[in-house]
């Protein structure tokens, strides 16, 4: 079965409200190193991890909307040509 990625929604308004969902439904938003680091982790939670290829001009926005929910997450920049081919 192949995902037909032009159905989804990657728009900011749409990543806004994921944000709120997770923090209005209880789960605690760590990064790949909390999750890694904890000695206890929660017992629901969400590890927000972004791999960052192609756009990392949009990161910025997605950090202020994460920032606005008291969400910290971990951004994977990787840069080296012809990696991203879509």
């Amino acid at each position: 079965m192949r995902l037909d990625l032009s159905r989804l929604d990657f728009t900011m308004e749409r990543y806004r409200g994921l944000c709120e969902a997770i923090v209005q439904s209880g789960y605690t938003p760590l990064t790949v190193s909390g999750y890694l680091e904890a000695d206890r982790l929660p017992g629901r939670l969400a590890v927000i991890r972004h791999d960052v290829d192609s756009t990392p001009r949009q990161e910025p926005k997605i950090a202020r909307i994460e920032n606005g929910f008291g969400i910290r997450a971990t951004y994977y920049f990787r840069h080296r040509r012809g990696i991203f081919r879509p």
